[in-house]
């Protein structure tokens, strides 16, 4: 017998994963939010922030580190680095662990995930999409 997502019970539910994904234009990221406070609909934790390059880099010398913050924290592992080189091959993926003490990288509904940029040396094109991946908590 199988179940729906909305037939199941909380302890059913806990331990799936959700994943979240986002779309960017690469020319529109500074150092500042890419996405700003996505209000999660569960507790979880967040387990890893892939990257996929959607359309490739052409340009030189363009880079920027993405991390996923949790309220304003950031969670350790997720920092993405995209550079001129790494981003220039269309589909390739950057897959990056969330690490560090469970308490860095749990949520609450009360809480709110963003994706923010630093180092960031602007690209001129290019686009991505990030896939957030948590793991849902009772």
């Amino acid at each position: 017998m199988s179940s729906t997502a909305a037939s199941m019970t909380k302890e059913e539910l806990a331990g799936q994963y959700v994943t979240i994904p986002m779309h960017v234009q690469l020319a529109d990221i500074s150092d500042a939010d890419v996405v700003t406070n996505i209000s999660p609909w569960f507790n979880g934790t967040v387990e890893r922030l892939i990257c996929i390059v959607s359309t490739p880099v052409t340009t030189a010398d363009d880079l920027s580190t993405v991390t996923v913050e949790i309220d304003s924290t950031a969670v350790t592992g997720t920092a993405t680095s995209m550079t001129s080189a790494n981003m220039a091959t269309l589909g390739v993926v950057k897959d990056n662990a969330a690490t560090g003490q469970p308490a860095n990288k749990t949520f609450t509904t009360n809480n709110t995930l963003s994706l923010v940029a630093s180092s960031t040396t602007a690209f001129a094109e290019g686009s991505a999409t990030f896939i957030l991946v948590c793991r849902r908590q009772m």
